[in-house]
């Protein structure tokens, strides 16, 4: 979450407009939900399946 707050000043000092801020921020946080995402759930499976084999 520090890069989405990072993204703001950076974003303010390019003059970069609202509507275009909108679009990145969006951007970063779907490429953030898709990075992270699917490996989180991938170890939850994984801890899952260990506690219940034991």
């Amino acid at each position: 979450m520090v890069q989405i707050t990072l993204l703001q000043p950076i974003l303010s000092v390019m003059q970069i407009p609202e509507v275009g801020r909108q679009v990145i921020h969006g951007v970063v946080i779907i490429t953030m939900l898709l990075v992270y995402g699917p490996g989180r759930r991938h170890l939850d499976r994984r801890r899952r399946t260990r506690w219940s084999s034991s």
